[in-house]
């Protein structure tokens, strides 16, 4: 078990696919995003056969703090590798390095949450709804984002285009 390379990238989001049940790598075409030091990949000798990553962020918390916090993400093992323990060894790992990072949060969006609840994990919450005035408000840290937003016909094809 180890964080992948860059040029591992590819491999670690068709072995993230398999362990979902997905083949498409369109679906997970977002890994190039990935912060490679916070991947891990279990190797069976030169595949991947299990996932897991995180993605560094700051969450606002009560009290109006921002808070250092660990996204988990892309948490899977390959049908072929599961009930061996890679999961919780993966689990250990990561969240000794959110330790290690002084983040006070990992959080994770789960689809078997029954899973996670021996890592410490629990429900924050079904669902919630919010009313904000906007007038006198600003946010913590602006977008730094470039860019414009453009409508589109329905009949489109519905694919990521860069406009600049």
């Amino acid at each position: 078990m180890r964080p992948v390379t860059e040029a591992e990238l590819p491999d670690f989001g068709a072995a993230t696919g398999i362990a979902f049940g997905n083949t498409s790598d369109e679906d997970f075409a977002w890994f190039s995003s990935l912060e490679v030091d916070r991947t891990l990949g279990v190797f069976d000798d030169d595949a991947i056969v299990a996932t897991a990553a995180a993605f560094s962020f700051e969450l606002t918390v009560p009290g109006h703090a921002l808070v250092p916090t660990a996204g988990v993400t892309m948490v899977g093992v390959h049908p072929t590798h599961r009930r061996r323990g890679l999961l919780v060894r993966m689990m250990e790992e990561q969240l000794a390095d959110v330790v290690e990072r002084s983040e006070p949060l990992a959080v994770l969006t789960a689809s078997e949450s029954a899973i996670y609840g021996r890592f410490g994990y629990g429900l924050a919450t079904f669902s919630t709804f919010w009313s904000l005035r906007t007038e006198g408000t600003t946010f913590a840290r602006p977008s730094r984002a470039t860019g414009r937003f453009r409508d589109r016909e329905p009949d489109e094809p519905n694919r990521p285009r860069r406009v600049g």
